[in-house]
């Protein structure tokens, strides 16, 4: 089964740490695979899903599960002072398994926390023109 493309801003390539924060306030840890300016992709532990999606059952199925994610920014530089992480509040559109003990969750953006929409335009731009981020096209999500 591939995954159809809904973004249309460029996907870029990454490998980021983070948190993935429930309504409930569970905290999960995971590790952000491609990004872009409307959404991004993460692994986590398979075994969290359950914590992430507590209503898979109900009927309501169209509407993305909400969660919010906190990003580690990786820095090139060799400065003292680390980024300060993205905070952005998401909705879970879709979850696939990737492995035995890893699922691919696939969110887009609702709403940007203290300016991190800001950042993450200005990171995807300083990495872009560097080209430390890989540019995915639609048959790398395969």
């Amino acid at each position: 089964m591939s995954i159809v493309e809904r973004r249309s801003a460029p996907r870029y390539s990454v490998s980021l740490p983070g948190t993935a924060v429930t309504e409930a306030g569970h905290v999960s840890s995971i590790e952000v695979t491609n990004i872009s300016s409307s959404g991004l992709q993460f692994l986590v532990n398979q075994a969290e899903i359950p914590e992430l999606l507590p209503n898979m059952g109900q009927a309501n199925t169209l509407s993305p599960v909400p969660i919010l994610l906190n990003i580690e920014l990786s820095s090139d530089d060799n400065l003292d002072i680390k980024p300060q992480p993205l905070e952005i509040k998401c909705g879970i559109v879709y979850v696939q398994r990737k492995s035995i003990e890893l699922c691919m969750v696939g969110c887009r953006f609702e709403e940007f926390i203290n300016n991190s929409d800001q950042r993450l335009e200005q990171y995807i731009q300083q990495h872009d023109k560097s080209s430390s981020l890989k540019l995915l096209n639609d048959e790398s999500l395969i």
